[in-house]
């Protein structure tokens, strides 16, 4: 049997860092194809965001030029909040409508993943500075969400992919602890490896538990109409496909 038999995803990836790429390709459910690019982004400053975007929809052209894709993911939420909620959803539906290929993005998986688990409040956890994270609470606020409290990780963005789950699960806890409760916690950044904190969250906290890599491949099986549950990323990917 051929690779790719239930679709063929074509992924752009913010940048070279490992982990998220392999944890993607392990969760997937078999029949699924993977052909990744990159985008190259090295030190997640606000300028380097700003250029991805460009580099990206040439990235997209590439993918759609090959054949054989089914669906193209632009990796890496900053780029997009950056450009502004509405504006990220008229630029996927411009590419869709080029290629005449479903084209998606993290942060409209996103903003799907929240209305469909009814989530209203949120508590926004990332590895990045004040001035990029005063931009992420505004792009959701845009987009009808209560951002109860965005706190960023002091991490250098290199370092991000060997921060321990102990450390993502205290931050997590903590934060939510001292808002007082949230619909949910949203681990916003595909650089940290958060898989293995969210279910213990979930279970110790009585709430839900969304990331930017776990959402990628919610809405990539969606997309493919894949309606096979994963197990061990949460309620997002266990109950809601």
């Amino acid at each position: 049997m051929s690779q790719g038999w239930r679709g063929t995803v074509g992924l752009i990836k913010p940048t070279y860092r490992t982990g998220s790429l392999e944890h993607l390709i392990r969760v997937l459910p078999d029949g699924i194809g993977v052909i990744p690019l990159y985008v190259g982004i090295r030190r997640g400053t606000q300028g380097e965001f700003t250029e991805a975007l460009k580099i990206a929809e040439e990235k997209v052209d590439e993918l759609a030029s090959i054949g054989g894709v089914d669906l193209i993911h632009i990796g890496g939420a900053p780029p997009f909040m950056l450009l502004g909620y509405d504006a990220d959803h008229k630029l996927v539906e411009r590419l869709t409508k080029k290629h005449g290929i479903p084209v998606i993005a993290s942060t409209t998986g996103l903003v799907k993943a929240m209305k469909e688990l009814s989530i209203k409040k949120v508590i926004c956890l990332t590895y990045f500075k004040k001035e990029l994270n005063t931009v992420f609470a505004k792009y959701l606020t845009d987009a009808g969400f209560q951002v109860l409290a965005i706190e960023g990780l002091d991490r250098d963005f290199k370092d991000v992919g060997n921060i321990p789950e102990g450390d993502i699960y205290s931050f997590a806890k903590k934060q939510f602890l001292q808002v007082g409760g949230a619909d949910a916690i949203h681990l916003l950044g595909s650089g940290w490896d958060v898989y293995s904190a969210i279910e213990k969250l979930e279970q110790d906290l009585q709430t839900t538990v969304i990331s930017t890599g776990q959402i990628s491949i919610w809405d990539i099986l969606r997309t493919l109409k894949v309606r096979e549950p994963v197990k061990g990323c949460g309620k997002l990917l266990s109950q809601y496909l």
